[in-house]
């Protein structure tokens, strides 16, 4: 797959309820932050983000696969959707 261009992924973290804090990106829900953290380089090399470093975004965002963490990035998966997944696997927020 063609790589996701990191501004396009921190523009889908903004619309699903995550805030920027320098290079970490903390999902909020009901107003508050939760440990929820997901780590975006803002070096040039970074700008686009391949398979192999979208693997590492797997544990930080607590999904299951990269289908999953691409959902997420693309928009299939709304900040709603990902919420209700977090809780279903029991996952504090």
């Amino acid at each position: 797959m063609n790589p996701l261009l990191r501004r396009l992924i921190q523009q889908s973290l903004r619309h699903k309820g995550f805030k920027q804090e320098g290079d970490i990106w903390y999902l909020w829900y009901k107003e508050k932050k939760t440990h929820i953290r997901i780590k975006l380089s803002s070096g040039q090399k970074y700008s686009e983000y391949r398979d192999g470093a979208l693997k590492k975004k797997i544990q930080q965002l607590r999904l299951q696969n990269l289908k999953q963490v691409k959902d997420l990035f693309i928009c299939p998966m709304s900040g709603e959707e990902y919420i209700e997944l977090l809780l279903f696997k029991s996952i504090k927020l």
